[in-house]
């Protein structure tokens, strides 16, 4: 009884008119870096900003998948936005790679792939076990890392989203992004580095009993998650969102401890 009561406050709150203006704001947010050269620290409180508005988002996509229902208008609203700024974000981004610190090398060797269960146990999985179960997913967070191009284009088939759009989420880390296939709510989103450790782009493809998440290089992702009286999927989604936001505002808490 009390799940509903806290799902139905939440949608209370992330109704059609605040969503609705947070869509403007996210036009406004991700239009304002492509048309002006602007300082450092504007930037980064406008990207700030670009993640909390993506996070409003998520907790009401969610939300509403709880509740069965697929999108809204303010919602198709955040992907026409997305779909006009994603070429000029993504120009943006591939040139500028290095200063945006997702610079790395090409993935090399196997995919690294893990599961979590909502009885806390965790192990890792072949690939072969990972498009098994995402033809028939059940309650499980699994998260596949060191992906190269072969390996995206056969998850994008199984989880049948555009292999292009994939690939781009893996590779650019700046701009979060939210897309949907009849099965899967993907989520696309950076997670700061350790120190001065470059930032990992993370997809999520996320339903109400499920999460599957990718990167191209390992990452720490997979932990018990809270909110015990949501189902596994959601809390898994918060959970990635939580550390994503909780690196970024106090980055200074997740550097690693020097040697010695």
């Amino acid at each position: 009884m009390q799940r509903p009561s806290v799902l139905r406050r939440i949608a209370c709150v992330l109704n059609e008119p605040v969503m609705g203006f947070l869509a403007l704001a996210a036009i406004c947010v991700g239009a304002v870096p492509w048309l002006f050269v602007l300082p450092p620290a504007l930037e980064r409180s406008l990207d700030a900003g670009g993640w909390l508005i993506i996070a409003a988002f998520a907790l009401e996509y969610v939300v509403n998948l709880h509740c069965a229902l697929r999108s809204s208008p303010a919602l198709r609203v955040l992907r026409l936005a997305r779909v006009l700024l994603f070429g000029a974000r993504a120009r943006h981004g591939l040139a500028a790679g290095a200063d945006m610190g997702i610079a790395r090398a090409a993935p090399s060797g196997p995919p690294q792939v893990g599961e979590l269960s909502p009885n806390g146990r965790a192990r890792p999985l072949e690939w072969r076990e990972l498009i098994a179960w995402s033809t028939r997913p059940d309650e499980r967070w699994v998260h596949a890392a060191n992906l190269d191009a072969a390996h995206i284009k056969e998850v994008a088939r199984i989880v049948e989203l555009p292999d292009v759009m994939v690939d781009a989420a893996l590779r650019e880390s700046s701009y979060p992004r939210l897309e949907s296939s009849a099965r899967w709510a993907a989520f696309a989103m950076s997670l700061p580095g350790f120190g001065d450790a470059p930032r990992t782009p993370v997809l999520l493809l996320v339903s109400e009993r499920h999460l599957l998440s990718l990167s191209l290089h390992a990452v720490e992702l997979q932990s018990a998650p809270g909110n015990q009286e949501l189902p596994w999927g959601t809390r898994c989604t918060l959970h990635v969102i939580h550390q994503v936001l909780e690196r970024r505002t106090a980055p200074r808490a997740f550097s690693r401890p020097s040697s010695g």
